[in-house]
């Protein structure tokens, strides 16, 4: 839960009566997580409140309902809890605190699972593509940093804005590169997102080598380099 709020969600500044969250949903494809969310409120004795909200009419977009699901917490031991942790609120820009990295295999996995099902979005011309939408500069080298802990590398560009688009035009979009890992160890939520990814065939015009111009390069200032060491430091013999 704690990454879908990092993903798609808002943190009070913690004020006295801004101490809650809210969580924002798919009009229509993500029900059982809403429920999943509630069930866990619940279970844990968290104060939850369900809400159907109508969509502000600049934000409706061809696709867009005109009304979005809502979950908004408000329980302040939970709030203080996730400050104490180290998690920054929404004004400040949110972050992911150092404390995680140093968290079991499975949180880490289970933090980024939510973060992607929240926000993250699987191509839809082929499957083929794990892409997640980030405002935040500080959140998104967090995240890359969290899933270079597990094995898994991204690419990152920012992201176009179009006249029709509600999205923010310093979004930055990271790419998974390591797909396969990705889906086997964080993967999504919602079954819809698993279901549409499909591991494409390799195109036989991508190569791993590097170019010889590029290693000849390379070569050649590692050679000046090493020549600027001092004497005691050069051990390599000719």
């Amino acid at each position: 839960m704690f990454g879908w709020i990092l993903g798609d969600g808002y943190i009070g500044d913690g004020t006295p009566s801004h101490k809650f969250f809210k969580l924002f949903y798919h009009p229509n494809k993500e029900d059982d997580v809403i429920q999943r969310h509630i069930e866990t409120c619940h279970k844990y004795g968290i104060n939850v409140r369900y809400y159907l909200v109508k969509t502000h009419k600049n934000h409706i977009g061809k696709t867009c309902s005109p009304f979005q699901q809502q979950l908004v917490i408000c329980d302040h031991k939970l709030y203080n809890f996730f400050r104490e942790l180290g998690f920054t609120v929404s004004k400040e820009g949110k972050s992911i605190p150092p404390i995680i990295y140093a968290c079991r295999p499975s949180y880490r996995k289970a933090l980024l699972r939510g973060l992607f099902s929240a926000d993250g979005h699987v191509g839809r011309s082929d499957g083929n593509i794990i892409s997640l939408a980030i405002t935040q500069k500080k959140l998104k080298t967090d995240v890359i940093d969290l899933l270079l802990t597990l094995g898994v590398r991204c690419n990152s560009f920012v992201s176009k804005s179009y006249p029709d688009s509600i999205s923010n035009n310093t979004d930055v979009v990271l790419l998974i590169k390591d797909k396969r890992l990705f889906m086997k160890e964080i993967g999504f939520l919602q079954s819809y997102k698993n279901d549409s990814f499909h591991e494409g065939v390799r195109s036989p015009h991508l190569i791993d080598e590097a170019p010889i111009s590029f290693i000849r390069s390379f070569a050649k200032k590692l050679r000046i380099f090493y020549k600027k060491l001092p004497v005691e430091m050069q051990v390599l013999k000719k």
